[in-house]
């Protein structure tokens, strides 16, 4: 598609979503992406390029994981913890068959450096 002649007077719209909160946590959205389209409309018998902006993740499921990502650095930053650190810790943990019984630990509220953790008492 050609793009439309540069010296076209322009309006700019920006559709941003409906709700700017987490459906899951509450917490506040970022924008990550945005996608742009350009209409030629008559306006008031003067040609006029509306471009239309609509803030995105790509697709739901990318939303949807990216939502998951944001909430977790956002509850590290409200806890007080390093996200990046506290990610690759826990992906760690878990990926080393961490019990499940004890995936209260690996919540930001109450997760522990491993080299903070207390040493297991020998038998």
């Amino acid at each position: 598609m050609r793009k439309l002649n540069p010296d076209l007077p322009r309006k700019r719209v920006v559709r941003e979503p409906s709700c700017a909160c987490c459906p899951g946590c509450g917490g506040a959205l970022r924008a990550i992406g945005e996608d742009h389209e350009e209409m030629l409309d008559l306006v008031a018998q003067a040609w006029q390029v509306i471009e239309t902006v609509r803030l995105f993740s790509g697709s739901f499921a990318a939303a949807e994981r990216s939502a998951v990502v944001l909430s977790i650095i956002e509850t590290c930053k409200l806890c007080g913890v390093d996200a990046e650190a506290y990610m690759a810790d826990v992906i760690e943990r878990i990926q080393n068959d961490w019990p499940a019984s004890r995936w209260d630990e690996l919540m930001p509220w109450n997760w522990v450096r491993r080299e903070e953790m207390p040493l297991p008492l020998a038998a």
